[in-house]
C-alpha cells in the first residue's frame, strides 16, 4: 500500500492494483504502522490488523517513499473505496482506435495524461492512473485496445488486459511471436526508444475474443518518456518509462486501393529496367563497334587528340584530359544514366569472317508518371560482352537498376527498388538491309514502401523476368539517296516483376507489355576536315498493356552524333509524347563518345566505374585474406558499387610513375578511400603501393590496410 491509501501491487488479484482502499481499513493498517500524511512512519515493526493480518512499513529503495507491506489479509473488491477519478478527455478515445494512424495519436494521449499527472500528484500518479488505464467503462481501455507500460528492460509496471499474467514481471525472454516464433519485447522496446516512436507487428493473444485465428497480426504502436524521479539522497535521476497499445488486424496496408498504387509502380518500374534495358542491348546491337575504345562520361563532350584520350594502364582503362570536363551539380544517377564505353577487338585485321569481341557498358536515365500522383525515376548501369561472326551476334549483359519514387493514397507513400539481371541477347542481319533481334532478362531486387502516414515501412524481395524481340529494315539506304537513310524499326517488350508477401504487404504481380512501330530517318552531313555531322530522328505509333497505362500513345525521339578526328560523340533523347492515359509520361536521356587510345597512362587520369564482382584494390583485397592460398578461392562479392579514381602519370626512372587516389561507394552504404602509387617499366614490371580505409554505415569503426604488390612478365 502506498502512503495515499493506494494497493501499489496485489499478489493475487494484479487488477486490483491502483484501487484505494476503504476509509476505516486504511486508518487501521496507517495506525499498525504509525503512517502520518507526512510520509513518516513511527513503527515500522508495525503490527496486528483489526479482522486478521500484519502490516509492516518500509522506504522504497528507488525514491524513499513510504510503503506498507501487508500479510494474512485477503484484500477483496468489499475493501475498495468507491472513488471518481478525472479519466482526462482524450480527442482519440480507445473505441475509436481503428488504424495506425488513431492508435498513434491514443498512444501519445495516454503518456501526456500521465504526464500531467506526475506533474500534480508526484510518484503516486503512477499507482492512480493503472485504475484510469483499466477501468472498462472509460477512454482507456475497450475490447481488445488496452495500453501497457513498462521499463527498458521489459519489466512490466501495468498491463490493460492480463494483469496477472505480466504485470510486476520481466517476460522479455518469454514472449514470443505464436507464429514466427520471433521474441516480441525487444521488438517493441528498440522501436519505442527510436526518435518519435514507431510500429511493431507480430502475432498475439487477442483478450476480446476466444476465437481469434493465428493469421490475424497485432500492430503496436509504442514510444519512450523519460520521467525525472528521486533518489533516496535527494540527487535526481532518469525513469524511462515505454507507452504502448495495438490493433489488431493492419488495415492500411491491407487496403485494395494501397496494394493497387504499389502494384502500379512496381510494374512501370519494371517496364523501365526492361526498356532500358531494350534501348542499350539493341542500340548496341544495331550500332557497327569499331575496333578501339569509345566512352561517356555524364554525357559530357570529352575533346580529341591531344586534349583527351582513353589510356589503358593497370586497372583498366582511364579517361586523360588536359583540362577536364565535368557535370557541375549533376547527380550520380544523371551521370551514371548518361555515360557508357565501349571496347572492341577484332581477331584480325583480315580476319575474311568479320570476327570480333566486344565489352560495353552503358548508363540510362529515366522517368515515369502515371494515376494517383504515381512518379519515379531510374537510374540503370549495364555491362556487357558479345561476339560477332558474319551477320550473327551474341553476348550477355548485366544490369542493375535502381528506382525512387512514390505515389498519394489518402496520403504520400514512397517506394525504392533495386534490381540486378542479366540479359543474354542475339542478333542476325540477314544483308544490309534487314536485321531482327532477341533478348531476355532474369533479375532479383529488392522493394521498399514507405507507407508515411501510418509510418509503417515493409521491405520485400522482387523478381522480374522480361522478353523483347525487334526488327529493323531499310526502307532507303544513304547510297542511294546521297547520305539519307530511312528505316523501319518495331518491338515488342513483355515484362513481369512480383513481389513477396512480407509484413502483412500481400504478394504483387506487375505485368506490363509495349508493341513500337518506329520510322527512322538519319541523314549523314560531311563537314570540312574529314568530320561529319549525323543527326536522326524517331517518330512512331506505341501501344501499352498490362496492369498500367493501357492505350495507344506517340514516341518520339532524336540524337545527334558528331565525328571528327577520330572521336565520336553524340547525345540522344526520347519521351512519350502522348497518350491515351492522361496521366502517362516517360522519358529518358543518353549520350557516348568514341575515340581510339594514343597513349600510355601519362597525364591526368579520372576514371568512374560501375562494377559489380572482386575488383578492389590490393590492400582490400589482401587483408581480408587469413592466408595467400585463399586468394584462388575466395568468394566474388557481387554488391554493385560505383569506383572513382583520380591520378597523374609521369615519367620517371625509365617507366610510369602514377600517384593515385580513389573512392568506392556500394549500394549497402560501403565506402573504401584509397591512396597509392604505381610504377610501371614497359609490359614487363608493375609494382604498387597502396593504404585504404574502409567504412560501413553498419560499422562504428572503419578498418585499414596497407599493401605492396609487383609483377614481373616475360
Amino acid at each position: 500500500m502506498s502512503i495515499d491509501g493506494r494497493i501499489f501491487l496485489h499478489s493475487d488479484m494484479a487488477a486490483l492494483s491502483g484501487r484505494r482502499l476503504e476509509d476505516s481499513l486504511y486508518r487501521s493498517i496507517a495506525q499498525a504502522v504509525g503512517l502520518s500524511r507526512a510520509g513518516t512512519i513511527g513503527n515500522p515493526e508495525g503490527g496486528s490488523l483489526p479482522g486478521g493480518g500484519y502490516a509492516a512499513g518500509y522506504r522504497s529503495a528507488i525514491d524513499n517513499s513510504p510503503l506498507v507491506l501487508i500479510v494474512g489479509l485477503d484484500i477483496q473488491e468489499t475493501h475498495l473505496a468507491q472513488e471518481t477519478v478525472d479519466p482526462g478527455s482524450p480527442t482519440v478515445r480507445a473505441d475509436q482506435v481503428v488504424d495506425r494512424a488513431t492508435l498513434k495519436a491514443f498512444v501519445n494521449e495516454a503518456t501526456e495524461y500521465l504526464v500531467n499527472l506526475y506533474r500534480t500528484e508526484g510518484r503516486s500518479a503512477f499507482t492512480k492512473a493503472k485504475s484510469v488505464f483499466r477501468d472498462p467503462g472509460g477512454p482507456w481501455r475497450h475490447g481488445p485496445v488496452y495500453l501497457f507500460i513498462i521499463e527498458p528492460s521489459g519489466y512490466t509496471i501495468f498491463h490493460g488486459a492480463f494483469p496477472d499474467k505480466f504485470e510486476f514481471q520481466v517476460p522479455t525472454t518469454t514472449l514470443r511471436d505464436v507464429v514466427t516464433g520471433e521474441l516480441i519485447l525487444p521488438q517493441i522496446i528498440r522501436t519505442a526508444q527510436a526518435p518519435g516512436g514507431g510500429f511493431v507487428k507480430y502475432y498475439f493473444d487477442n483478450p476480446d475474443d476466444a476465437t481469434d485465428r493465428a493469421d490475424v497480426p497485432k500492430v503496436t504502436y509504442a514510444r519512450q518518456h523519460v520521467f525525472e524521479r528521486t533518489r533516496p539522497d535527494g540527487s535526481p535521476v532518469a525513469y524511462p518509462l515505454i507507452f504502448g497499445a495495438g490493433i489488431y488486424g493492419d488495415p492500411d496496408t491491407e487496403s485494395e486501393e494501397s496494394m493497387a498504387s504499389a502494384q502500379g509502380w512496381l510494374a512501370r518500374f519494371g517496364r523501365a529496367v526492361a526498356g532500358d534495358a531494350v534501348e542499350m542491348i539493341s542500340g548496341r546491337m544495331n550500332s557497327p563497334a569499331p575496333a578501339g575504345a569509345k566512352m561517356v562520361l555524364g554525357g559530357q563532350a570529352v575533346k580529341s587528340e591531344d586534349d583527351a584520350v582513353l589510356s589503358r594502364g593497370q586497372d583498366g582503362f582511364a579517361l586523360t584530359a588536359g583540362s577536364p570536363t565535368g557535370a557541375h551539380g549533376m547527380s550520380l544517377s544523371d551521370f551514371l544514366g548518361r555515360s557508357s564505353f565501349q571496347l572492341s577487338a577484332a581477331k584480325g585485321a583480315d580476319d575474311p569472317h568479320g570476327r570480333r569481341w566486344t565489352a560495353w557498358g552503358r548508363g540510362a536515365l529515366t522517368k515515369f508518371e502515371g494515376a494517383a500522383a504515381t512518379e519515379g525515376d531510374v537510374t540503370t548501369g549495364m555491362l556487357g560482352v558479345d561476339y560477332g561472326k558474319g551477320g550473327w551476334l551474341g553476348g550477355v549483359a548485366l544490369s542493375h537498376a535502381r528506382g525512387k519514387g512514390g505515389f498519394d493514397n489518402q496520403g504520400r507513400s514512397e517506394m525504392e527498388a533495386t534490381l540486378t539481371s542479366v540479359h543474354p541477347y542475339v542478333r542476325f542481319a540477314l544483308n544490309e538491309r534487314i536485321s531482327a533481334w532477341g533478348i531476355l532478362g532474369m533479375g532479383r531486387g529488392e522493394m521498399t514502401l514507405d507507407e508515411q502516414v501510418i509510418e509503417k515501412v515493409v521491405e520485400t524481395d522482387i523478381d522480374m523476368r522480361m522478353g523483347a524481340v525487334g526488327f529493323r529494315g531499310a526502307l532507303l539506304s544513304a547510297s542511294k539517296t546521297g547520305g539519307f537513310d530511312l528505316a523501319l524499326k518495331s518491338d515488342l517488350l513483355m515484362t513481369q516483376v512480383d513481389a513477396d508477401a512480407k509484413d502483412g504487404l500481400e504478394s504483387i504481380t506487375g505485368e506490363t507489355t509495349r508493341i513500337r512501330v518506329m520510322l527512322e530517318a538519319v541523314r549523314e552531313i560531311a563537314m570540312e576536315g574529314r568530320g561529319s555531322v549525323r543527326p536522326a530522328l524517331e517518330v512512331g505509333l506505341r501501344h501499352d498493356g498490362g496492369d498500367v497505362d493501357e492505350g495507344m500513345g506517340v514516341e518520339v525521339g532524336g540524337s545527334v552524333r558528331f565525328t571528327a578526328a577520330g572521336v565520336t560523340m553524340q547525345v540522344s533523347a526520347r519521351t512519350l509524347l502522348t497518350h491515351a492515359e492522361e496521366d502517362v509520361k516517360d522519358w529518358g536521356v543518353g549520350g557516348l563518345i568514341r575515340f581510339d587510345p594514343d597513349q600510355a597512362g601519362r597525364g591526368l587520369a579520372i576514371t568512374v566505374e560501375p562494377a559489380m564482382g572482386s575488383t578492389a584494390g590490393g590492400a582490400a583485397r589482401l587483408w581480408s585474406l587469413r592466408d595467400v592460398s585463399r586468394l584462388g578461392d575466395e568468394g566474388i562479392d557481387i554488391e554493385p558499387r560505383v569506383r572513382a579514381e583520380v591520378g597523374y602519370g609521369m615519367d620517371a626512372m625509365g617507366g610510369i610513375l602514377t600517384p593515385y587516389a580513389g573512392l568506392s561507394v556500394s549500394a549497402t552504404g560501403r565506402e573504401t578511400y584509397r591512396v597509392g602509387g604505381r610504377f610501371n617499366v614497359g609490359k614487363g614490371l608493375s609494382m604498387s603501393l597502396e593504404g585504404d580505409r574502409r567504412e560501413h554505415a553498419r560499422d562504428a569503426e572503419a578498418s585499414h590496410g596497407v599493401a605492396l604488390q609487383g609483377s614481373l612478365h616475360w
